[in-house]
């Protein structure tokens, strides 16, 4: 597992695989499903070196109550014309097992037969709690692995060699461009380096191939909100956030957090650039590296600072209306988004 605030190398943990053979018990999570799901196929390929599969890899799917007797009576079946089987639960709420479910699990994991190997997998959005006694056994016996986003060079290669597969090349700076707009998820990225590369009529692909097709994120929505204010369109930041209200998956309040946090990372490239602290002064305190920092400096360079420090007590102001009025939340975000657009200052 990467340790904490170190960038997650996929390449480490499978050269370990590589090197260590087949472990007994492993637990996989974490936001980053495509690196997951190849790391699973890399089990399925080192278990089952001729390809069949088929009657010794065993798949629970129960839902979020675990059938610990299906593991069980799975774990112990032996292989069929092979010497290796493998047992795969996946999204098992292993968050909220009972103490006597956990004394029949701890059987299980205690005595895996050597012919096998249990896999728990989990959904991109579960989080484990390490504090509670399974999770602990699970790690005893096996191996807990999150799938985090990767290191930013290291992503910036990969996209540029999924765009190498469709013929096309994309610039270091223009990948950032990508991930600022899709994120930083392998699996989120993929389907929209496919739409670009798809789209885009040249060899080398631009920010405006991206700008076409690509489905923003709700933080590059949000940033773009913040762009159209300090070029006074009025309109085109007003349907920017019609589109993201208009998503069901997008609440008011998160979306009101975002733009919150926006206009606070604006005032501070602000006050860094007034007080001449410089580029990595707006890196560490706003969050924002290399490219992304260029980018918020610039735009922060088209408000003056007291009206930044006015649109973070709006912010404020609607935040706690949200919490304590009956208004409808997505009122209050319009109505923020006006107050913000008037440029006035109380």
């Amino acid at each position: 597992m990467a340790k904490d605030n170190a960038p997650f190398k996929y390449s480490d943990v499978e050269k370990k695989l590589k090197e260590n053979g087949l472990g007994k018990l492993y637990l996989l999570w974490g936001e980053e499903d495509y690196l997951k799901e190849q790391f699973i196929e890399t089990i399925m390929k080192m278990a089952f070196p001729d390809g069949d599969r088929e009657f010794n890899f065993h798949l629970i799917d129960s839902g979020k109550e675990l059938d610990i007797d299906a593991v069980a009576s799975a774990v112990d079946a032996m292989p069929f014309m092979s010497d290796h089987s493998v047992v795969m639960v996946r999204d098992a709420d292993l968050n909220s097992i009972k103490e006597g479910e956990y004394e029949q699990l701890n059987s299980v994991l205690s005595d895996l037969p050597e012919y096998c190997t249990l896999i728990f997998t989990q959904r991109p959005d579960y989080t484990l709690d390490k504090r509670l006694k399974t999770i602990k056994t699970i790690k005893k016996y096996g191996e807990e692995i999150q799938f985090s986003a990767s290191g930013h060079e290291m992503l910036i290669k990969w996209i540029q060699r999924h765009f190498q597969a469709h013929e096309k090349t994309i610039s270091s700076k223009t990948a950032e461009y990508l991930i600022f707009n899709s994120g930083d998820l392998m699996n989120r990225l993929l389907p929209e380096i496919e739409k670009v590369a798809a789209y885009s009529s040249q060899k080398e692909i631009t920010n405006k191939d991206i700008d076409a097709v690509v489905t923003r994120i709700p933080e590059a929505s949000v940033f773009l909100i913040t762009d159209y204010i300090s070029e006074k369109k009025k309109n085109e930041a007003a349907a920017v956030l019609s589109d993201l209200l208009s998503n069901k998956d997008n609440e008011p309040i998160a979306l009101l957090a975002l733009i919150g946090n926006q206009m606070r990372r604006l005032y501070g490239a602000k006050l860094a650039s007034e007080n001449r602290l410089g580029r990595s002064y707006v890196e560490e305190v706003c969050g924002a590296k290399g490219w992304l920092a260029e980018r918020l400096t610039k735009s922060a360079a088209r408000f003056r600072l007291d009206t930044l420090r006015h649109y973070v007590s709006l912010c404020a102001e609607a935040d706690y209306k949200m919490k304590s009025s009956s208004v409808d939340d997505s009122e209050i975000l319009i109505e923020l988004l006006m107050q913000i657009c008037s440029g006035e200052i109380a």
